[in-house]
């Protein structure tokens, strides 16, 4: 029996069209995967961020009075931009345009900055910036 040469075209087309699906699907997972690394990286990043202001303060409050320390907070984090500020003298908190960290710290007046930060403890009060 001969098979023609049409016909072997015609049964290669469905294997084809199937490898072709497989494919795709294939790369949306793997970019779907990726979305996810680089969202918890960059949420771990935020929360590091949140840790090492606390840290600071933490020392601060620890030692006595004219403790003096310049410390330096990432100008980004990885590509993004970030805001970090001190709610109500006691939780820091940090924010991108998707995720927030937060971190209750021990009683401090002033605003972290982005990049270089003074901080200071003078009459068993702590001041940033």
């Amino acid at each position: 029996m001969t098979v023609a040469k049409g016909q072997f075209s015609i049964e290669l087309v469905p294997f084809i069209i199937l490898g072709a699906i497989l494919l795709l699907l294939f790369v949306i997972i793997i970019a779907g995967r990726l979305t996810g690394v680089q969202n918890r990286g960059e949420q771990e990043q935020l929360q590091h961020v949140v840790e090492q202001v606390h840290r600071e303060v933490s020392i601060a409050a620890s030692v006595n009075n004219g403790y003096m320390r310049n410390f330096t907070l990432p100008l980004k984090l990885g590509s993004k931009d970030y805001d970090i500020g001190i709610l109500k003298n006691y939780t820091v908190q940090a924010t991108t345009d998707q995720f927030e960290a937060s971190i209750v710290t021990f009683n401090v007046s002033g605003q972290p900055l982005q990049g270089n930060n003074l901080l200071r403890k003078d009459n068993d009060i702590i001041t940033l910036n």
